[in-house]
């Protein structure tokens, strides 16, 4: 018999990454990386997997319930995030093969977690692949939430507000991959100018449509660069990005939801508010947020942890919040 190998790094990072997200604390996603032994291939296919399990999450958490017996909530950790990783990898990544998919997965639970765990994950995924993707009917706001892995209480408010054809379409279109976002420093050049420089180091970007200050990255890794390491940039979606500027300007403004800090650079930079306050219940949150700071030089904001219903402000002291 074969001897059995451990899974690839990229799917090990994968449930790592996701573990740790979910562990409780709720600290930024830490996309893998990987160091300088992972490749750009393994980096990548870690993300997408990453990703691609957040997007589609209530979907898959609901086939893997219908045929495990055992809850959720009750398997070993990180075995969820193993069975999800791998029927991703079968429902929605053609490249690669069925096979593969659950031998990987199956090699990846015995060594996190043993033999019973590896024919757990056998068994579910065998279950799975005899019959056709069970799919949850989306003719109300119940099925659409797992069909489309979106809160049921938002999948309410666009059904009433648009009507259930097009909130379904919105529902696909929100789970349509997304290119990662930069958000550039204007003390560090215009974003041409940083776009050029990140060129120099084989990373490919476009003006973002909707953020004056974006870049959308279409090739490379934009955190292996000087740019990066020198602040000419932050990593924050185009929502971030573009929300100060839709708040009026002038006054103390607070961002109640502040790491890792999109919001907080985005309305730094834009100089429109007098001050500017970030709150985060969660310390290992803000870290992220201070460590940002130190590396885009970024003053002007005070930082400090404290819950939206209690905040450490006498009452009319803010103008503005995000």
């Amino acid at each position: 018999m074969a001897a059995n190998r451990a899974a690839s790094p990229a799917r090990r990072r994968a449930v790592a990454a996701l573990s740790e997200f979910f562990s409780g604390d709720r600290r930024p996603l830490a996309l893998p990386d990987g160091g300088p032994n992972f490749s750009d291939l393994d980096r990548d296919f870690a993300r997408e997997l990453v990703l691609g399990v957040l997007r589609n999450r209530a979907r898959l958490d609901a086939e893997i319930a219908s045929v495990s017996r055992f809850p959720l909530d009750r398997l070993q950790k990180p075995m969820r995030e193993v069975l999800e990783v791998g029927l991703f990898q079968i429902r929605f990544l053609d490249r690669i093969p069925v096979r593969a998919a659950v031998h990987e997965t199956v090699e990846m639970a015995r060594t996190l977690s043993g033999e019973g765990a590896s024919r757990l994950a056998n068994g579910v995924l065998r279950s799975l692949l005899r019959d056709a993707p069970s799919s949850a009917p989306e003719e109300d706001a119940a099925g659409l939430a797992v069909a489309h892995s979106h809160p049921e209480f938002l999948v309410r408010r666009w059904i009433d507000r648009f009507g259930l054809s097009r909130a379904r379409s919105i529902l696909a279109a929100d789970n349509v991959r997304s290119k990662a976002t930069l958000l550039c420093d204007p003390r560090r050049g215009t974003r041409e100018e940083i776009a050029l420089r990140l060129r120099d180091e084989q990373v490919e970007s476009e003006p973002n449509s909707l953020s004056r200050l974006g870049l959308s990255v279409v090739s490379g890794n934009p955190v292996r660069t000087r740019s990066f390491r020198e602040g000419d940039f932050y990593i924050a979606d185009a929502g971030s990005q573009v929300l100060p500027g839709l708040i009026p300007e002038g006054g103390a403004l607070a961002d109640l939801a502040a790491a890792p800090g999109g919001k907080t650079a985005a309305a730094l930079f834009s100089r429109r508010f007098s001050r500017v306050f970030s709150f985060d219940r969660s310390l290992s949150r803000l870290a992220f947020l201070r460590e940002n700071r130190v590396r885009l030089s970024l003053g002007g904001a005070m930082i400090a942890s404290a819950d939206v219903s209690r905040l450490p402000l006498r009452a009319g002291s803010l103008s503005r919040a995000v």
